[in-house]
């Protein structure tokens, strides 16, 4: 698990023929969370995440937010960011998604 703080070169739609789905999770959606809970610069994230939906699509992309006080706020944000209906936060003592 990188928490897309790192994308490997030379991938292609190739290596991803089989997958179905694939979940990325984030702390949040601002640099004060990312940096809080993984020490992690979020535009980093942020760019390796968009690239990893060029490359596998964004129909298997799920990208999920762990959800605190501390960053409910920036939900919408993030589903704006992306444009994707499946992203959601979910819960960090169950680590389900919840229904939307």
């Amino acid at each position: 698990s990188t928490n897309a703080s790192c994308f490997p070169t030379g991938l292609s739609h190739r290596h991803f023929r089989r997958l179905n789905q694939m979940v990325v999770s984030m702390p949040g959606f601002s640099p004060e969370c990312s940096d809080r809970i993984h020490g992690l610069r979020l535009e980093v994230v942020l760019r390796n995440i968009d690239r990893i939906i060029r490359v596998v699509g964004n129909r298997r992309v799920n990208v999920c937010m762990h959800a605190y006080q501390f960053n409910a706020a920036e939900i919408e944000a993030a589903q704006r960011h992306f444009r994707l209906p499946c992203t959601r936060p979910f819960s960090t003592t169950t680590s389900r998604p919840r229904a939307s």
